[in-house]
């Protein structure tokens, strides 16, 4: 059966038979194209992302956007629009009026298919028509298909309408690319700290459910940084009887939990306990507040004298200040963080006390912090993620790392001419791929994942971060390992990321692949590793990565891809033809062959 396309009438040039596929990407494969059967009947708007650079867009509420002609054959067709922004409805021109279909009320970012259902001839009439709704959000369309095949749908899509989940396999019908791999190990360019392989924990708060197995994986990433955090915990560490902090089961947690090792702590205290008295704005009153400040300087002492743990860093609320700027409360929010600054200050002086954890680095929030509180941080800390939704394409999820690293620029900026003079760290101490737990981002664990997370972490550690933890160490939604302690495939990539990417970033360049991405780190026992970055959605074939100059005798391979994490015959992979990376993995090459004991 034939497959129509109708294109809009002002991108010209459509031949009758060009497959869709081809023209409009992202359309279902095999769709010809009839340029002159649909026309723009609004605005036409220049648009850089539309296809052919142009778009049918409208000024006014209800306005007419697209029109198109049924097609000559077929009985019964699918109406697909491709569209960005605002809602849109469309409507059916029958017997000479037009009747009322369905609305797509979704205002996407970015253009994405729709598809407003499917009609019979004669539902259909002698055509349709696309009209936009009321409101400032105005949509965009640059193209519309009208498929008799009820089964066709474009890529990424089903044919109802819904979306696929992003692949974690590349696709298999793409030949592979060729790219050429350089590494000048004499020319230092970064400092991949151990602290950039961070992780968050919250089971030291639950001692009873703490595992071996968990605390084994724990050990095995030698952590040098972790951040304790549960959004509970103020709540959980206190009595409410005698309003104060539970000793015995703090230190019960934290002697149960012997994967920290000689790990620095940053203790984060995400808010006041319930059981304190609040005003009506949600704000403590002036006696809860005093109250909580003075139980702020007892875990000092605690933790100090009873639980015998070092906090490295005192991090102070999390994530507060979105719910304060919306009652225009932000002030008493950076107030309470400089009298919590002083009483930890004053019971140990040598303290680092920082905070205040921003749900992302937005400006008026850290511009305030910082103008009120700049004098009295040791460090300050944010967090960033990429993505609130799991159909978001793996691309995009990519492309968000730059936006992490621009965010992140911006907040070492910003710090520096705030605290001019003085050595004030930074950390962005929670980072992932969704900022919403639910529906769960089966990516947070999968090889995709990790492409992600090695993609931020490289940019983190150019920028020169003193720390970056992951969230977080265990759990079914976000974990690098999951409930049961199995580990995942972005686990994996941190046991061998803290082991042998954490020292001196060398230069590194690939050239015929945009989407390969380097780490080449050298330890400080002169051991070399290197780790390559496949970001595409099909293989590339690296020529020469034997002479990388990782190890003089025989290195060590690792591939973590969508069919597991696998430990490649190094020797043979190296010196053929050429080095296969697949789409979607990461692949280390190390002269570390004793990293290959920990995946076992």
């Amino acid at each position: 059966m034939r497959l129509l396309t109708f294109v809009l009438g002002f991108m010209l040039a459509l031949q009758t038979s060009s497959r869709a596929a081809d023209a409009l990407p992202g359309a279902p494969a095999g769709m010809l194209l009839a340029g002159s059967a649909c026309a723009a009947t609004g605005e036409l708007a220049d648009d850089a992302e539309a296809f052919g650079g142009k778009a049918a867009t409208g000024s006014g509420a209800y306005q007419p956007l697209v029109r198109a002609k049924t097609p000559a054959e077929g009985e019964a067709f699918t109406v697909w629009v491709h569209r960005k922004s605002g809602p849109i409805q469309l409507k059916t021109l029958v017997n000479g009026g037009q009747q009322e279909q369905g609305w797509n009320w979704d205002k996407p970012g970015s253009y994405e298919w729709c598809n407003m259902g499917r009609f019979s001839r004669a539902e259909l009439g002698d055509g349709i028509v696309v009209i936009r709704a009321d409101g400032q959000d105005k949509p965009r369309i640059d193209g519309v298909v009208l498929s008799p095949d009820a089964a066709a749908h474009p890529k990424g899509m089903k044919a109802d309408g819904g979306k696929d989940l992003p692949p974690e396999a590349p696709d298999a019908s793409l030949a592979p690319t060729a790219a050429t791999v350089t590494i000048d190990w004499s020319k230092t360019v970064g400092k991949m700290t151990s602290a950039i392989w961070g992780v968050n924990d919250y089971e030291v708060k639950n001692c009873g459910s703490i595992t071996p197995q968990f605390e084994a994986f724990l050990a095995s990433l030698r952590p040098t940084l972790i951040r304790i955090h549960e959004a509970g915990l103020s709540n959980d560490w206190t009595d409410p009887k005698t309003r104060t902090w539970r000793a015995e089961q703090i230190k019960a947690g934290f002697d149960a939990s012997t994967g920290y090792g000689n790990a620095r702590i940053i203790l984060n205290i995400p808010a006041w306990p319930d059981w304190l008295p609040l005003q009506g704005d949600g704000t403590l009153t002036p006696t809860g507040e005093d109250e909580f400040v003075k139980l702020i300087g007892r875990l000092v002492a605690v933790m100090r004298e009873q639980v015998k743990h070092p906090v490295a860093y005192w991090e102070l609320l999390n994530e507060k200040e979105d719910q304060f700027e919306k009652i225009g409360k932000d002030q008493w929010l950076w107030n309470l963080h400089n009298r919590l600054f002083a009483e930890i200050k004053k019971q140990d002086p040598e303290a680092k006390v920082g905070g205040p954890a921003f749900t992302w680095p937005k400006p008026v929030w850290v511009e305030g912090f910082l103008k009120t509180c700049g004098p009295n941080v040791d460090f300050v800390s944010w967090h960033n993620y990429a993505s609130g939704d799991i159909y978001d394409s793996n691309e995009s999820v990519f492309a968000r790392a730059d936006a992490l690293t621009d965010q992140a620029r911006y907040m070492k900026e910003a710090v520096a001419q705030a605290t001019a003079g003085r050595k004030v760290e930074c950390f962005l101490d929670e980072y992932n791929i969704k900022w919403v737990w639910e529906p769960m981002e089966r990516r947070h664990g999968n090889n995709v994942g990790a492409v992600f997370q090695a993609c931020v972490l490289k940019r983190m550690a150019m920028l020169g971060l003193d720390g970056v933890t992951v969230w977080h160490a265990k759990g079914g939604a976000y974990g690098l390992v999951d409930n049961d302690d199995t580990i995942r495939r972005t686990g994996r990539l941190y046991q061998l990321g803290s082991r042998c990417l954490a020292g001196a970033m060398a230069e590194a360049k690939a050239e015929g692949e945009k989407d390969l991405e380097l780490i080449a780190v050298t330890r400080d026992d002169g051991v070399r590793s290197v780790l390559l970055i496949n970001r595409a959605d099909h293989t590339v074939i690296v020529r020469g990565a034997g002479k990388l100059g990782v190890s003089a005798e025989a290195p060590a391979l690792v591939r973590i891809a969508a069919d597991g994490v696998s430990l490649p015959q190094a020797q043979q992979e190296l010196a053929g033809d050429g080095l296969r990376l697949p789409g979607y993995s990461v692949t280390l090459i190390t002269g570390d062959a004793a990293v290959l004991g920990v995946l076992k």
